[in-house]
């Protein structure tokens, strides 16, 4: 039955009894009309909610809690505000999976586990932290109070991103352990330094007020699978600053004092993951929990299931895989053949000095028209023969020589003869003089200059040839590396793609369209370090606020 005490409805979840209260809020077990479920309603302490506006950073906090999707953290569905049935006061609450097992707590003392069963357990919650971790959320509380366990008996860690929520809101009491207070924070659950958590199962780096980071979860997890080893926690004492000074000052006692039959490995796996400085712990909680499994049951990997692969599935599988890898190949070399003969035809055009693709009279001009049907010219190479011959910055004209290729409508004057008495193939060539009216202001200028070979030219022909030919080399690398992996499938033939698509813009004079090397170069990374790297990257995982 329902207490008088009880509200018969959070929001628009209807309230079936109290599970429990905790350091953070009273969680009730409820049920979603519109789902037809059951979930869990953890309604927050208000005195986390008296000091400056909290709504903001309470929904902040929620969507960060929400987003974490792993089979071992509880799942969040909703954050909210509503005002409570029976004070009318506004509550803030969250609403989570409801998990029908008992706490890890309840099981340590209901009996001891078997080694078997604690590898696995800290092996399970281990991935749990490592997901939070790398999207940079900290559980700062983690206890045996917080680890529940589903109806497959999978351990699930609750309450995350909460502390971090109480933290910004309260100040320092040195309090001692107890039970929750209805008026002000909960006993237990602060330290001198106002940093929300449990003493007994906090980090020297948390009691003291210092940065915190996955180290701390890491050294919560050691002494929770220290208890579940010893049967008893690794230090108590009845205040925090007690518990902190005799965490800094007295040895840890081995775990071999309490459990001699353990293998003598664990006590090193121990003492490092429940090292004082952080920086002495394991570089991850997943280490960690490697070595604590290797440590007690060393053979315990060889024993997990493997998958069992249809001969007949593994076959046809490795035949698409040939077919796939063969055409692939087969497209990477024709394109290092186009390649290759356009770097043959680029050396033998600039060799013979007659190559339109190297002739540039040094204007860079508006790729569209202005409004009144001229181009602008808004830059010129330094050197070149239109500056020489006068040209200015904002000079309009009618035409261009490389973006009206090939018109026979141009109006200049190629060595004395209208551009529109020519052919409509017609291209300049080096000595080609060219006679072009320009408008400067409300003035007609006319100006002159003679055709040269450009070195610019060839240097982004050049450029574009080599990343054309390092785009398709990273295709066989990566073709060869991981065969006809579907990341592999998408990537490799869009750099072979890719290659040839450049080499298509050097032959019809690239400097015109320098952004798309520079597209092809970023795009290309891009998707090698996002979408191809079906392994972990050591240096991305290390500095993964870079990236």
């Amino acid at each position: 039955m329902i207490s008088e005490q009880i509200p018969r409805y959070i929001g628009f979840y209807k309230i079936i009894d109290e599970l429990g209260g905790g350091s953070f809020g009273t969680v009730f077990r409820a049920f979603q009309p519109f789902l037809e479920r059951q979930v869990a309603v953890k309604v927050l302490h208000d005195y986390f909610f008296e000091r400056a506006p909290s709504e903001r950073m309470f929904m902040h906090e929620g969507r960060t809690i929400a987003r974490l999707r792993h089979p071992n953290i509880v799942n969040v569905y909703e954050f909210g505000i509503a005002q409570d049935s029976l004070t009318n006061q506004t509550i803030n609450f969250m609403v989570m999976e409801y998990l029908p097992g008992s706490t890890l707590q309840k099981r340590m003392k209901a009996a001891r586990l078997s080694v078997e069963e604690i590898v696995r357990l800290v092996e399970q919650i281990a991935q749990g932290l490592a997901y939070a971790h790398e999207r940079n959320v900290i559980h700062r509380d983690l206890k045996p109070a917080n680890i529940l366990f589903s109806e497959t008996n999978q351990p699930v860690i609750v309450d995350f991103g909460l502390a971090k929520l109480a933290e910004d809101k309260l100040a320092g009491v040195e309090t001692t352990d107890g039970q929750t207070s209805k008026s002000g924070p909960p006993s237990g659950g602060l330290t001198t330094l106002g940093m929300m958590g449990t003493p007994k199962y906090m980090a020297p780096e948390q009691m003291t007020g210092q940065q915190i980071g996955p180290a701390t979860d890491q050294f919560a997890l050691g002494l929770i699978a220290y208890e579940m080893l010893a049967g008893q926690l690794l230090f108590d004492a009845p205040t925090v600053n007690e518990l902190a000074v005799r965490r800094s000052m007295d040895p840890s006692p081995s775990i071999l004092t309490f459990a001699p039959d353990l293998p003598p490995a664990i006590e090193k796996v121990m003492h490092r993951a429940l090292a004082l400085d952080a920086a002495h712990r394991y570089e991850n909680v997943t280490a960690f929990a490697r070595a604590f499994g290797d440590a007690l049951l060393p053979n315990h990997r060889e024993e997990l299931p493997r998958q069992i692969v249809d001969p007949l599935y593994a076959t046809q599988l490795q035949t698409a895989k040939r077919y796939v890898t063969g055409f692939l190949a087969g497209l990477g070399l024709v394109i290092m053949i186009v390649i290759l003969f356009c770097a043959a035809e680029f050396l033998r055009g600039y060799s013979m000095g007659s190559a339109p693709e190297f002739l540039w009279d040094g204007l860079i001009v508006s790729s569209s028209r202005l409004a009144d049907g001229t181009r602008q010219v808004n830059g010129m190479l330094p050197g070149s023969v239109a500056q020489a011959a006068g040209y200015q910055i904002g000079d309009k004209f009618q035409d261009d020589l490389v973006l009206d290729n090939m018109n026979p409508e141009g109006a200049y004057l190629a060595n004395g003869v209208a551009r529109s008495a020519l052919n409509t193939d017609w291209r300049p060539k080096p000595g080609t003089r060219i006679e072009r009216s320009v408008q400067r202001g409300s003035a007609t200028v006319t100006l002159t200059y003679v055709l040269q070979r450009s070195r610019y030219s060839l240097l982004i022909l050049s450029a574009t040839l080599v990343s054309a030919f390092v785009g398709l080399l990273c295709g066989f690398w990566m073709l060869r590396r991981w065969g006809a992996e579907p990341g592999i499938q998408i990537y490799v033939p869009l750099t072979f793609l890719f290659s040839l698509f450049i080499v298509a813009r050097a032959v019809a004079n690239l400097i015109l369209y320098l952004d798309t090397l520079t597209y092809h170069l970023s795009l290309a990374f891009l998707l090698h370090i996002i979408i191809v790297f079906p392994q972990e990257m050591a240096w991305v995982k290390r500095h993964p606020r870079r990236i």
